[in-house]
């Protein structure tokens, strides 16, 4: 989780339009990896892989940020593909609200549009039940 707060130095996008890396990947990355302790193994699995998945993206496509706004679209984009990717769809619906779950009603509010998207992504990518 500590590659979001060294990625914010480098980037210094909390101050110029980004709370990403700080308020949202990196205290999330904390949530996630505390509740993995007790999720059953394939959600542990998920977790890893998709969260791996996200420090990738950010690390292999930092040429491509041209401002932080650019960046944190890009870093919220980047959910739906790693979750799809790493078996989203294949998880339980209790497995999915467990994921659900973890985040918090204000993220919901603050970041509400980002969040929409990439779920409306998500689910149209998951085959119907």
């Amino acid at each position: 989780c500590n590659y979001y707060l060294e990625l914010e130095k480098h980037l210094k996008c909390e101050n110029n339009g980004s709370d990403y890396l700080t308020k949202f990947a990196y205290p999330y990355c904390l949530k996630f990896q505390e509740k993995e302790k007790v999720w059953n193994p394939q959600l542990k699995s998920f977790v890893n892989n998709s969260g791996l998945c996200l420090m990738e993206a950010l690390y292999f496509n930092q040429s491509k940020f041209t401002d932080c706004q650019t960046f944190e679209e890009f870093a919220f984009d980047s959910h739906s593909t790693c979750y799809i990717q790493h078996g989203y769809c294949e998880l339980s619906a209790v497995e999915q609200l467990q994921i659900a779950a973890t985040v918090e009603w204000l993220t919901i509010f603050t970041k509400f549009g980002q969040i929409k998207k990439q779920m409306e992504t998500i689910y149209r990518s998951c085959p119907a039940p």
